[in-house]
């Protein structure tokens, strides 16, 4: 959108199912975008949701918030803290 000295991005790219490699795990995409808001063209939008099974371990990995600055959160049953999944 917008004009060629001014273009506008708007829009979202989702992710079809796939895998992850980690050394220590492979998680499968369970859903996955990135969005560009209108309201904030210059910041893409991460949201990935991903689930893995190891070692007796049904682990989640879940990345969210911008390009910029990613949030990557890692989450077991039973628990473990995120140290410990990186280490399996």
């Amino acid at each position: 959108d917008g004009t060629l000295r001014e273009p506008r991005v708007a829009g979202e790219f989702t992710v079809e199912p796939g895998r992850i490699l980690f050394p220590f795990a492979g998680f499968t995409v369970q859903e996955g975008a990135v969005r560009i808001l209108r309201n904030d063209p210059y910041t893409a939008r991460l949201e990935f949701r991903a689930a893995g099974r190891r070692l007796g371990y049904d682990m989640r990995l879940e990345l969210d918030g911008t390009v910029d600055e990613p949030r990557l959160r890692l989450s077991s049953t039973p628990a473990l803290d995120e140290e410990a999944l990186l280490l399996m």
